[in-house]
Order: structure tokens, then sequence, then C-alpha cells
């Protein structure tokens, strides 16, 4: 008997099947294949407010081991922070970063964050309230569940920036 694949709402990314193949193919990979070059000179930054250490190393070790460079910034602004600083600011990181991963942001400032910059955001993409951990267990196959979250988080970042 067949079971039915969980609906997991992935808010905007790729549908669950194309991720969990594309994580699957991640997962195949040889370890210095040519994804250690998929992000070869890509920037990504890391906003975060709070301190959830696991959360921001999980998306770091995903992405670095992509090849991209990740800084993790501090902003000073806020979801009651003038709609035009926050513009200002968006503008700022769409300079600095191909793509924006929000750790312990607002979801307000996160989405005038990510309609305004042109580049990729993320809403806590690698943190254990998104829904993108829900498809660990859907993966199924080998790896521990860390490993199969950080190919999870890597096959969305070759989705949108690379």
């Amino acid at each position: 008997m067949m079971c039915a694949r969980p609906h997991i709402d992935l808010h905007g990314l790729p549908s669950l099947s194309r991720l969990l193949a594309s994580a699957r193919g991640l997962r195949n990979a040889p370890a210095r294949s040519v994804r250690r070059l998929a992000l070869r000179g890509s920037h990504l930054g890391l906003l975060t407010r709070e301190v959830d250490k696991a959360s921001a190393e999980r998306f770091c070790r995903a992405a670095e081991a992509l090849g991209a460079h990740v800084s993790q910034v501090t902003p000073a602004l806020t979801d009651s922070s003038l709609p035009a600083d926050i513009d200002r600011l968006a503008g700022v990181l769409a300079r600095l970063y191909s793509g924006i991963e929000c750790q312990g942001i607002a979801p307000s400032l996160v989405g005038r964050i990510a309609a305004k910059s042109g580049v990729p955001v993320f809403a806590g993409l690698a943190t254990p309230a998104h829904p993108l951990a829900e498809a660990v267990t859907a993966m199924g196959g080998e790896g521990s569940d860390e490993e199969k979250w950080i190919w999870l988080i890597q096959a969305v970042l070759l989705e949108r920036i690379g």
C-alpha cells in the first residue's frame, strides 16, 4: 500500500517533490563534485536578531558547502521602522548579497525587504519553525536528519540563487 506524501506548505518555495528530488541528487553527489562550486562567488546575507546558533550554523554550512560566502548581519531596523529606512536597507542588501536569510526578524520587515530588494529573501529557511523542517521526514533514505535538512536548504538555494 502506498502512503500519501504529507502536504507541506513551503511558502512560495518549489514544490515538495521537486525539492526532494533535488535534495536526493545532492545527497548522492560526491562531496567534491560540481556542487561545491555551484554558488562559488555568491555572497549571502544572514540577517538575525535572535541568537539561534544552531539555525544560523545550519544555514552557513549549507551555503558554504555550495561555495557561497555568508555574512551575518544584525539589522538595527525593526518592523516599526520608517518604510523609507527599510527600503534603503533593502537596496544596500541587494547590492551586497545574492540572497538573504532572515532569522528572528519580524515577518512584516522580511516582507518589505523581499519586496524592495529584488533578490531572493528567505524567512527562517534553516529554523525549526520553517515548513522545510517537516520535509526532512518526507525525504527518507540515508543520512541523518541534520544532513537531510542541509541538502534541502541547498536545494532551495540552488533553485532560487544558483
